[in-house]
């Protein structure tokens, strides 16, 4: 395959893990508070998935629980329409309803789960490194506190009870 096509392809993984940690948040609410350290709404680089961890995050943090329906209506599909974006509030609300494949152990999923939260912490971190300024010092220290926590994260256990 051509640079291009393997280049769409592996942005189509990153919007595959994107949404796919999206959905296990929406799944498994107390997932929330075991991650949050590591991914911040920032990381999901995909323009829809960013602004729908952003609602998803804040909800978290006021009331503890997904409210999936007032994030689907967040997105009327004529704002998508207007950017030309094919994604609409159906694919949203495809991030409620999708279930993860079931794996078929627990040390499994947390595996999964684990490599997912790495794979998008590095792309977030090669994103934002490519489109820093450079100038930008307070953006240079929070890469290298970044690269911190990815190392942490690597070494970390996370556990899905």
């Amino acid at each position: 395959k051509n640079a291009s096509a393997r280049g769409i392809k592996k942005e189509d993984g990153m919007k595959q893990s994107q949404k796919l940690l999206l959905t296990w948040l929406i799944e498994n609410t107390g997932l929330y508070h075991k991650i949050k350290k590591y991914i911040e709404p920032k990381d999901f680089t995909e323009e829809i998935y960013h602004k729908v961890a952003e609602v998803l995050f804040q909800q978290f943090e006021e009331s503890g629980e997904a409210n999936p329906a007032k994030i689907v209506s967040m997105f009327p599909d004529e704002v998508w329409f207007q950017r030309g974006m094919q994604e609409s509030a159906e694919e949203i609300a495809a991030l409620f309803n999708a279930r993860i494949h079931e794996v078929e152990s627990k040390e499994d999923r947390e595996k999964a789960l684990k490599e997912t939260i790495i794979r998008i912490k590095q792309n977030s971190i090669k994103y934002r490194s490519e489109h820093l300024a450079p100038t930008d010092m307070a953006g240079l220290m929070q890469l290298v506190t970044d690269k911190r926590d990815l190392e942490e994260l690597e070494k970390l256990h996370i556990s899905i009870d």
